[in-house]
């Protein structure tokens, strides 16, 4: 797939370098990529630069059932049911990788199989991901070119967490990172914004994680 063929949404949030630096970006990467920018999963950004909100099932839904549904075994599926119920054909692509992708074959039976638009890869090899998958619809006489397929690749992850997008035009420097956000520590930088009355722009240095940024799916 080329770059003419490639959509991208924003999922920043839980790894960004901060909020004011995902309110910087976003706005960079709708100029620049123009259509095949479709929005982001914030959404007060959303809201506040007019992007469309975003998102795919989370971890936590699925975990949620196996404390408060019903047997452990059944814990998948009456998820992906309920979930069904309350979307109504948005959002239907299920997350294959909660309890494993044996046990999420196992669950995902031929209502399943017609029912959503496609699976989300996150976790192991990608490509043998994917022919478990195309097997698995093959077998209950689904035709894979109708579903769709969700690849996830993370930064500083092996090439198990999805293939890396290549795209035939020069990114944007926002985005190549040649922009980047300050190293000095959240709070000075806070109370320079204070000081100052206005926002001040990123001058350089690698980004980094904050701390609890990171939590949980």
């Amino acid at each position: 797939m080329g770059f003419d063929g490639c959509v991208i949404t924003d999922f920043g949030t839980r790894r960004r370098y901060s909020h004011d630096w995902q309110g910087e970006v976003l706005p960079h990467l709708r100029a620049e990529l123009g259509e095949h920018f479709v929005g982001t999963s914030n959404v007060h950004f959303a809201r506040q630069y007019g992007l469309v909100p975003q998102g795919t099932m989370a971890h936590e839904w699925l975990q949620a059932f196996q404390a408060l549904g019903p047997r452990l075994r059944d814990s998948q599926a009456a998820a992906f049911d309920t979930w069904a119920r309350e979307y109504r054909g948005d959002l239907g692509v299920a997350l294959t990788d909660v309890i494993g992708l044996d046990a999420f074959l196992r669950d995902f039976d031929l209502y399943f199989c017609k029912l959503f638009d496609g699976m989300r890869h996150d976790s192991g090899d990608p490509f043998e991901w994917g022919e478990r998958v195309l097997a698995h619809l093959q077998a209950h006489r689904v035709d894979p070119r109708a579903k769709t397929p969700g690849l996830q690749r993370r930064p500083g992850h092996g090439a198990g967490h999805g293939p890396v997008r290549t795209f035939p035009r020069p990114l944007p420097d926002v985005v190549r990172g040649r922009h980047q956000p300050d190293q000095r520590p959240r709070a000075r930088a806070a109370a320079d914004r204070a000081e100052d009355g206005a926002l001040q722009r990123p001058a350089g240095g690698q980004a980094e994680r904050h701390a609890g940024q990171d939590h949980g799916r």
